[in-house]
């Protein structure tokens, strides 16, 4: 037996609105609402384009042009954004650089914390640090801290053997392969503990 709604003429359907329509092999599946339902759907997007149109201060029809206009300043602010953090790690780079004296012998050993950088900037200068030889880095960063532990050339103690002491003596989880690792703390108490075993644990682990 049919199970569809009969109606004696089109108007009790009333007002018809296709919503959009898929393929399925050979046949095509029709979404829409009709009578009070497309009535109501009308309303709805009616009254969302009117509040765009209102915090956007344009016309309904030129909503797409002002979204188009904000994409493109999200797109450029995003690419300044990047662009300054990628200086101001290069300039790290050199900072640490500087301020660490060469060690008697491989390898140089850096260990630094940044509560006030984002995770992935601190990767970041972690993964820069590594293109210079024969240096140890440990870093930790970011509101929920992160640990990175890296080595470059010329540098043979495994770093994902360092990371998973270090979060096994101070509280964290993570691991890593042998030139590069990284874990995480649950707050900077644990993250602080872990720096401050850097040097004993880095040493343990030499060859």
């Amino acid at each position: 037996a049919c199970s569809g709604t009969h109606v004696l003429a089109t108007a009790q359907v009333g007002l018809i609105k296709l919503l959009r329509a898929e393929r399925r092999g050979p046949e095509t599946r029709v979404h829409f609402v009709c009578g009070g339902r497309a009535l109501a759907d009308y309303e709805r997007k009616h009254d969302l384009t009117r509040r765009l149109a209102l915090r956007f201060a344009c016309a309904e029809d030129d909503l797409e042009q002002a979204v188009e206009r904000l994409q493109e300043q999200s797109n450029a602010n995003y690419k300044a954004l990047k662009d300054a953090q990628t200086a101001l790690v290069e300039a790290e780079v050199q900072q640490l650089l500087a301020a660490t004296p060469p060690a008697a012998s491989t390898p140089r050993l850096l260990v630094q914390q940044y509560p006030g950088w984002q995770g992935d900037q601190v990767k970041q200068l972690a993964l820069a640090l590594r293109n210079h030889p024969g240096l140890m880095i440990v870093l930790a960063g970011g509101a929920t801290p992160q640990l990175f532990v890296a080595r470059s050339e010329g540098v043979t103690i495994d770093a994902g053997k360092v990371l998973r002491a270090l979060v096994a003596a101070a509280g964290g989880k993570g691991g890593g392969r042998g030139d590069y690792a990284q874990g995480a703390f649950p707050d900077w108490q644990h993250a602080s503990q872990a720096l401050a075993l850097a040097t004993d644990i880095v040493a343990n682990a030499r060859d």
